[in-house]
C-alpha cells in the first residue's frame, strides 16, 4: 500500500505526463517490482496520448502496449 501511495504522490506531483517522461511513474513502479500497477500507469499514458493526437507521433504508444503485454498479460482462463 505504501508503494501505491508513493507512486500516486509522484504521479500527482506531475500534472501531465508531458512534464519529463510520460512513462516515468510506470517505469518507477516496474523497477520496484509491482508489474500490475506499472501496467496500469502505462495504460494511463496510452489514454493520455489518445486524447492529444496532435502532440504525439503515430505509434508513440506502441512501446507502452508492449510493456503492458509483458507486465500484465491477459488471463488465459
Amino acid at each position: 500500500m505504501a508503494l501505491k501511495l508513493e507512486i500516486q504522490v509522484l504521479f500527482n506531483s506531475t500534472p501531465t505526463p508531458t512534464r519529463g517522461s510520460p512513462g516515468k511513474p510506470g517505469r518507477f513502479t516496474e523497477a520496484r517490482g509491482d508489474n500490475k500497477l506499472a501496467a496500469d500507469y502505462y495504460r494511463k499514458v496510452i489514454n493520455f496520448v489518445r486524447t492529444r493526437p496532435d502532440q504525439y507521433e503515430p505509434g508513440f504508444d506502441d512501446t507502452f502496449h508492449r510493456l503492458i503485454q509483458k507486465l500484465d498479460p491477459p488471463s488465459t482462463d
